[in-house]
C-alpha cells in the first residue's frame, strides 16, 4: 500500500496551526504552511518514485544490475514531473497514457501544479502562488500518481 505518511504529518500539523492560532487561508502565515507540506511532499515523492521503479528493476534483474542502472541513471529516476514520469515509463517499455488514464486528467493537473509550486518556491519566491486550500487534497493526489505508477510498471 502506498501512503504519503510523512506528507499527511506535515498536512495534519499545518492544519492544526493554522486552525489553532486562528490564521485565514489567505494570509501569509498559512501561505508558508502551504509551502512547507509541497517541500515534504516533493521530497516524499522523490523517494516514493525511485522505490518503485527500483522494486521493478529488482524483479527483472540482479540487485547488481539494479545498484548499476540506479547509478548510471542518478538522481533522474527521481524526478516528479509529469513528463519525466512519462519517460521513465516509455524506458521501461510501458504505456504512459494508461498512466494518465488512471490519473486523471484534473488530477494531473492538479499534481503538475504542486511540482510548478514547490519549484517556484524553491527558486522563484515571488512565483509561488499555490493557496492554502489547494494543498488540502496533496496526499490523495500524490498517492493517485504513485499508485497509478505502480500499476503501469507492473503491467
Amino acid at each position: 500500500m502506498i501512503n504519503l505518511d510523512r506528507t499527511r504529518f506535515a498536512l495534519e500539523q499545518a492544519q492544526e496551526v493554522v486552525k489553532r492560532d486562528g490564521f485565514a487561508p489567505q494570509d501569509a502565515f498559512a501561505s508558508h504552511a502551504a509551502g512547507y507540506v509541497l517541500i515534504v511532499f516533493s521530497a516524499e515523492m522523490e523517494e516514493k518514485i525511485e522505490e518503485i521503479i527500483k522494486e521493478f528493476i529488482r524483479s527483472a534483474s540482479s540487485e547488481k544490475i539494479t545498484e548499476f542502472v540506479f547509478k548510471m541513471a542518478g538522481r533522474r529516476i527521481r524526478r516528479r514531473e509529469i513528463s519525466d514520469l512519462h519517460d521513465n515509463l516509455r524506458h521501461l517499455g510501458k504505456n504512459w497514457q494508461q498512466f494518465d488514464v488512471a490519473v486523471g486528467e484534473e488530477n494531473i493537473t492538479q499534481y503538475g501544479n504542486f511540482i510548478t509550486q514547490r519549484n517556484n518556491l524553491a527558486h522563484n519566491p515571488g512565483a509561488f502562488t499555490i493557496s492554502w486550500q489547494e494543498v488540502q487534497g496533496i496526499a490523495e493526489i500524490g498517492e493517485g500518481v504513485l499508485i497509478a505508477l505502480q500499476e503501469a510498471i507492473r503491467q
